[in-house]
């Protein structure tokens, strides 16, 4: 079965699709299910998506999709859509799902398959065994992705728990509209991939918000981040806390291997934090150096120039067709967890990665990253700004039409990351002409300044310490923030000169210690939250530091979306070259 195909007429015109749930991922996923062809069936009055969520929101849902998705057909509650829905996804926060599940189960079509979509998949399968009747068939799912980002190759992780080939098929053409790439796991293999992804990632980004909050700082603000890898941290930051706190809070809690994690995370902080303050700097370089070796596999005298090839997954592996194709092949099913690396940095007898062929490229460069250069992109949207002034005066005297304001904003954007780009390249071809001697408190725009990047060190440190390979989960299902998370940490550590200077400044600058420290106690806090467990005190820390920083979201989902447009496609083109 080809799983590229999309559904077929019959099932256009039979299939109901029921959501339970309609918050950001269960409206998404209604809204891709509406746009795919799932139209009004021929003998019925009823549209064929059916949703709902809490009885006290059901007449201002309704209102609201009357008007906005009016091929959704909204119920009072999920007895209506379990009882009549062919296929149907559970979109709850994953701390209510059993109670959601013992409340609706029961009223399960007969036949049908049932879904959910939760970030945590240990919860779900014991409420799905405990309430769901034993005539239906389970097939889990979960998009790495949120609500704001295209689906069209992105990870879609499909579950075959409790069901034939041929629903599992059914179930591939049904999100054949959402393009992504689809990643079949057990339920146990995707707790494992989504903590080793996702769990200490987002304690690193609500490490970093926390600490700049406690320190009553806007980083962007200070001087002390100008640079396109701080602009990345800053605003995938920011574009944590801008969405819901349960978002992270069901990962974090209730996956127990998140609690390794982001313990480990913490644990790897504080302990580099105490060699920064005893500027201990070689301690500090040795440590890195060997974190780099067992996470890259780069030898101490080699500049980083290619990444270790995935874990072989062995020769009975068979690549799958994306699903609604126009995205990259689906990952086959992995082979049981095994560790990543030995203590010599090899890895099933193979050479260091350095001596490797056929290394895959690089994330993040240079010209990328200086796109994101915060202070230049001010001046280049400020000159750009000033020349598109004087080019309309000019276009209105000669009576020239002006550009659509969509096509606008796109040669508006594609500007500033150009000009962005040529002024960091004459400012560092500057700083080299005047020795490249700057202090951690330019804010010139100019040069990369230097910076403890404790954060990044942490973060490669955790995963050495955990064994932790973090390029097999990268190619099996990374989330775009992760990728970025790898992108930023890899063009670090890829630079003997770039890292031996983050170390530097971490021992002998004072410039970050305040924040550093900050870090270092958010970081803990965070690792204690999780290990109490409580989603009160979870929510709680996170919403505080949220409304610290909700002015500045709207701009940071604009940029954040921006640069995982941008790493998609330098990460595409990187692809298409090697293959070449």
């Amino acid at each position: 079965m080809n799983n590229m195909q999309p559904p077929t007429q019959a099932e256009l015109d039979t299939l109901e699709i029921g959501i339970i749930g309609m918050g950001d991922m269960g409206r998404l996923y209604a809204r891709k299910f509406a746009h795919a062809g799932f139209k009004q069936l021929s003998l019925s009055l009823n549209f064929a998506i059916n949703v709902c969520d809490r009885a006290e929101n059901y007449d201002k849902l309704k209102a609201e999709l009357a008007e906005k998705e009016p091929a959704l057909t909204v119920y009072k509650d999920g007895h209506y859509v379990a009882r009549r829905s062919d296929i149907i996804i559970y979109s709850v926060e994953a701390a209510f799902l059993d109670a959601v599940v013992a409340q609706y189960g029961p009223s399960t079509k007969i036949g049908a398959i049932v879904s959910a979509q939760t970030s945590v998949k240990a919860p779900e399968q014991k409420a799905f065994d405990a309430h769901l009747p034993t005539d239906v068939a389970i097939i889990s799912c979960h998009s790495l992705h949120g609500p704001k980002v295209d689906t069209t190759g992105q990870p879609l992780v499909l579950i075959q728990y409790r069901a034939t080939d041929d629903q599992l098929h059914l179930f591939e053409r049904v999100f054949a509209s959402f393009k992504s790439r689809y990643v079949y796991l057990s339920y146990e293999e995707h707790d494992t991939v989504t903590a080793n992804t996702q769990a200490v990632t987002h304690a690193a980004f609500l490490s970093m918000g926390t600490a700049w909050r406690c320190s009553n700082a806007y980083p962007w603000e200070t001087g002390l981040y100008p640079r396109g890898i701080e602009t990345v941290k800053i605003n995938l930051m920011l574009r944590i806390y801008s969405a819901k706190w349960h978002v992270y809070a069901g990962l974090a809690l209730l996956n127990p291997s998140a609690r390794t994690q982001v313990t480990q995370y913490a644990e790897s902080a504080s302990a580099l934090f105490k060699l920064m303050i005893a500027e201990d700097e070689e301690a500090l370089w040795k440590r890195m150096l060997e974190a780099r070796r067992k996470v890259f596999g780069w030898e101490d005298d080699e500049e980083g120039e290619g990444v270790r090839p995935p874990i072989s997954r062995g020769d009975s592996a068979v690549p799958v067709s994306t699903g609604g194709g126009g995205g990259p092949p689906a990952a086959p099913p992995p082979t049981p967890a095994k560790p990543a690396f030995s203590d010599d940095s090899t890895r099933d007898g193979a050479p260091p990665r350095g001596s490797r062929p056929n290394q895959q490229p690089i994330l993040m460069s240079d010209k990328l990253l200086d796109q994101f250069h915060l202070t230049l992109r001010k001046r280049a949207k400020e000159a750009l700004a000033a020349g598109a002034a004087s080019s309309t005066s000019s276009s209105s005297a000669n009576g020239d039409a002006a550009p659509s304001s969509s096509n606008g904003t796109l040669l508006s954007d594609a500007a500033t990351a150009a000009l962005t780009t040529r002024l960091a390249s004459a400012d560092s071809s500057a700083g080299a002409e005047e020795g490249g001697e700057r202090s951690a408190n330019n804010n010139s725009g100019g040069g990369d300044a230097p910076n403890s990047h404790l954060s990044l060190l942490a973060i490669v440190d955790s995963w050495a310490h955990l064994s932790i390979d973090p390029y097999a989960h990268l190619s099996l299902a990374a989330t775009p923030l992760f990728r970025l998370w790898i992108g930023v940490s890899e063009y670090l550590f890829r630079s003997l000169p770039r890292l031996r200077a983050a170390c530097a400044a971490a021992t002998h600058l004072s410039a970050f210690r305040a924040d550093d420290t900050e870090f270092v106690i958010a970081a803990r806090g965070w690792a204690q939250a999780v290990q109490f467990g409580g989603f009160e005190l979870y929510r709680w820390r996170f919403e505080d530091t949220a409304r610290f920083f909700q002015d500045r979201f709207e701009e940071a989902n604009a940029v954040g979306a921006e640069m995982l447009k941008v790493v998609a496609v330098e990460q595409g083109q990187q692809q298409q070259q090697q293959q070449r």
